[in-house]
């Protein structure tokens, strides 16, 4: 398979997983290119070296993850579906169960803090609990500002529900429905990456994944709640999703192992 893997990811974190992920791709001796992602285009820089019978994987940001789609590379991308699919399938094992979704313009407070999110796993925005001041105040300032080039509009969809006590967060990468790698990425709201994680943790994980799964590859993130309790957080686009301590290696060979 031929990888084609962005390098004008800015960050620290962004940085070290791209250095990951070249470890990894040399030493399974996977041909890649590294590239640019132009701003407000859908073009390469420089163009992809692709042959025609190539299969091509991108890992990059989701702007990425979309052209490769447009562009209809194959594996290219993987599908995490939406909110309301991960509602459909996986009913009250999903931790934001009581949600509501409409137009970041609709959205009226009920209570004093909330959680939101994007509808679509789009990386518009990381969701977070907010208080109602605040969000007025930001919302008022998207509908100042949008224009063509906004990723966040007044239309775009949004998930908001009621915020839950979450004790610990965790990483799972599946691929043809076998979980993979996965890793603790936080921990009483902080991040702790770690490599240890909870038998019944992972039995869940695994439990989930059989009931249903949006593609070929995704990510599944898992909360245990204060009170114990297992949910899931949500699904993630596995082209663009942070390692933690994930195993690289593990991902690269699994996918690398994929049949089309």
């Amino acid at each position: 398979m031929f990888w084609l893997v962005q390098e004008n990811l800015f960050s620290k974190i962004n940085q070290e997983e791209l250095i990951r992920t070249l470890d990894a791709l040399t030493r399974i001796g996977v041909r890649y290119q590294l590239v640019k992602i132009i701003p407000f285009g859908n073009t390469f820089e420089p163009e992809p070296d692709i042959k025609p019978s190539d299969l091509v994987m991108v890992s990059g940001s989701t702007t990425m993850a979309r052209i490769a789609g447009e562009r209809g590379y194959r594996p290219g991308r993987f599908d995490s579906g939406n909110f309301s699919q991960w509602k459909e399938h996986y009913g009250e094992h999903l931790l934001n169960y009581d949600s509501r979704t409409c137009r970041f313009a609709d959205v009226v407070p009920c209570t004093e803090t909330f959680f939101i999110r994007p509808h679509e796993d789009t990386k518009t925005f990381t969701g977070f609990v907010t208080t109602a001041d605040d969000f007025l105040a930001w919302q008022h300032m998207v509908g100042l500002l949008s224009d063509v080039y906004a990723t966040l509009t007044p239309d775009t969809l949004v998930t908001v529900c009621s915020v839950k006590d979450i004790y610990q967060e965790y990483r799972f990468f599946v691929i043809d429905g076998r979980i993979v790698t996965g890793s603790t990425y936080k921990r009483a709201g902080e991040l702790y990456c770690s490599t240890v994680i909870d038998d019944d943790v992972l039995e869940f994980a695994n439990q989930m994944v059989q009931i249903w799964q949006p593609d070929r590859g995704f990510v599944i993130d898992i909360a245990r709640l204060s009170n114990d309790e297992l949910k899931i957080v949500e699904l993630n686009n596995l082209n663009s999703s942070g390692f933690y301590s994930c195993d690289v290696m593990k991902i690269v060979a699994a996918i690398e192992s994929m049949e089309f």
